[in-house]
C-alpha cells in the first residue's frame, strides 16, 4: 500500500522500497537540459547513482519542463521520507495540469534479488 507524503500536490511514496536521497539529488544533476535549463530529451530520461533510479517523464514532447521544476519534484518526494521511493506528478504551470512525472527508484542487487527467490 502506498503512503502519502505531506507535500502538495502529494507525491506517493513506498514502504519497503528504499532509496538514498543523496543519490537522488545527484542524479537529478545528471539529467539533461538546454542552456535554458528546460529538459532536453523529448520524453523520458533516467539517471542511476548508488541507490537510486531517477526517472522524469514529459507526459507530451510540447510540455515545458525545467530543472527547477524537477528539483523541486525531487525534493518533494524526499523531504518527508528521504529513504522511501515515490513519484510525484506535477504540472508545468497553473494552467497545465499535465505536467511531467518524477520518480525515485530503488536499486535491486543481483544478491537481493537472488535471495528473495530462494
Amino acid at each position: 500500500m502506498a503512503r502519502i507524503c505531506l507535500s502538495e500536490p502529494a507525491p506517493e511514496c513506498f514502504d519497503g522500497d528504499t532509496v538514498v536521497a543523496e543519490d537522488c539529488k545527484k542524479a537529478a544533476q545528471l539529467l539533461s537540459y538546454n542552456t535554458d535549463g528546460k529538459f532536453k530529451p523529448e520524453l523520458k530520461e533516467e539517471k542511476t547513482i548508488g541507490a537510486c533510479t531517477l526517472s522524469v517523464d514529459r507526459m507530451e514532447s510540447s510540455r515545458v519542463v525545467t530543472k527547477d521544476l524537477v528539483n523541486a519534484a525531487v525534493d518533494a518526494v524526499i523531504s518527508d521520507f528521504p529513504t522511501h521511493s515515490g513519484r510525484i506528478i506535477k504540472p508545468s504551470n497553473s494552467a497545465d495540469t499535465g505536467g511531467f512525472k518524477v520518480q525515485l527508484l530503488p536499486i535491486v542487487t543481483q544478491s537481493a534479488a537472488s535471495s528473495s527467490g530462494a
